[in-house]
């Protein structure tokens, strides 16, 4: 059965004329249709979303034609791939994204936009804006749980107002870079080695004082030793024939070992009475003197009593005098050993210095001198391709902008639409 159109005055207590609302009779078991009714009633009012789209992607694209034009140009840097390889140690290659980061220090973008200010006698950008035209990528090659494998060329792209401008970025980009960092991992191994080359300096001064003062205490020792066996050989005279030995330990430096040996031998005792021998015989010889009843005795004895006595005082003194350089002795060997012992940390000590010095040297030795041309290098890092002039400009795309414009105003109108359609039901249902 179709459907009727039934209409309900409503009544109206001040007597004035309401507006006749008209439903559609519904079954029971009919649902609704929801879409109907709103398509009906965007396409009684579709002029509200047409002409508002056309007109803002008209006006947009027209404006776009106001914008400046922005131009992009891209370039190329590559970083080295070898690596110094020792017995002990390697020194890596220059780490992409270390370089990567090295690229967008604020010290590079400082001087080149000092340097673009001055190219183009232009008011100075703001910073922050200026760091945001410059664009770094860099591309995974590998990457796993144990290791992560970066590839060692890293793209560059600069997007900005005016083709020469944008082309004189890219290269006071680059150039101040490498610059400024070209030989970042090199510049550090010079430094190491002059550092390593002031101590190796030190340790020579040292190691030549040490040696001085070596030199020096051998000399004193051999003769103090001699010294002392002569005093010890006027007390007590050996009757067999003995060598006084000493053995100097072997002093290394880099690669000479000296080591000195001095073997004395010392004289004949054979024939000689020492000291303490006379004493012990003038003193048997005064007892005998002295049991003896001869009258001509007393003389004999007193001649050896002053013999005797003054035997006991040269004794003394040279005892004391041999006490004396026995301690002088044992200071001399004390300071001998401990001067060789000094030398030899020194000597090891010098020998790690320029070990690593010879390693740290092998970097430095790859240190390249910034040269104006097309394809600048660096030790650690290169160009390898330049900017040219862009042709085609990047923003703005005046039908992307127009056609985005237009789609949003249409969403826009549609929203009101359909908006304006639900408050206009709800009015008439309350």
């Amino acid at each position: 059965m179709p459907s009727k159109a039934a209409g309900r005055r409503s009544p109206d207590p001040q007597g004035s004329r309401q507006n006749l609302t008209f439903m559609a009779i519904q079954r029971r078991d009919e649902t609704p249709d929801l879409l109907a009714p709103r398509l009906h009633f965007l396409w009684a009012r579709k002029w509200w979303l047409i002409l508002p789209t056309l007109i803002v992607g008209v006006a947009a694209f027209f404006s776009a034609n106001l914008m400046s034009d922005e131009f992009r140009v891209n370039g190329e840097i590559a970083t080295s791939i070898l690596t110094v390889t020792d017995v002990n140690q390697n020194i890596p290659a220059p780490n992409p994204t270390t370089v990567a980061t090295l690229l967008k220090s604020d010290q590079v973008f400082r001087k080149v936009r000092d340097e673009y200010v001055a190219k183009f006698n232009a008011k100075p950008p703001l910073f922050e804006k200026f760091t945001k035209l410059f664009t770094v990528k860099t591309e995974i090659l590998q990457d796993t749980a144990v290791k992560k494998e970066m590839s060692p060329v890293i793209s560059l792209s600069v997007q900005a107002q005016g083709k020469e401008e944008t082309r004189f970025l890219m290269e006071a980009w680059t150039r101040v870079f490498l610059k400024e960092y070209g030989n970042y991992i090199i510049e550090e191994a010079r430094l190491k080695v002059a550092s390593l080359k002031s101590e190796n300096d030190r340790i020579e001064k040292v190691l030549a004082a040490l040696e001085k003062e070596n030199a020096v205490i051998q000399a004193d020792l051999v003769f103090q030793d001699k010294l002392l066996g002569e005093y010890m050989d006027l007390l007590a005279p050996a009757d067999s024939r003995w060598r006084l030995q000493r053995d100097f330990p072997a002093v290394t430096r880099k690669d000479i070992q000296q080591q000195v040996n001095i073997d004395q031998a010392m004289a004949s005792s054979s024939n000689r009475t020492g000291l303490i021998a006379r004493l012990v015989a003038t003193q048997v010889e005064l007892e005998k003197n002295r049991s003896s009843a001869a009258p001509d005795k007393a003389q004999k004895v007193a001649e050896l009593s002053g013999e005797a006595a003054a035997l006991q005082t040269q004794i003394a003194d040279i005892q004391t005098t041999i006490v004396a350089l026995q301690a002088k002795v044992s200071g001399l060997q004390s300071r001998f050993t401990q001067t060789n012992r000094e030398m030899d940390i020194q000597s090891g000590l010098m020998k790690h210095v320029q070990d690593f010095m010879d390693k740290v040297n092998a970097v430095a030795g790859a240190y390249r001198q910034m040269a104006e041309g097309d394809m600048l290098a660096g030790g650690d890092v290169r160009i390898l391709s330049q900017p040219g002039t862009p042709e085609l400009r990047v923003w703005p795309k005046r039908s992307i902008v127009a056609s985005s414009a237009a789609a949003a105003a249409f969403i826009i109108c549609l929203c009101a639409l359909l908006l304006s359609g639900y408050l206009a039901r709800t009015r008439e249902t309350a």
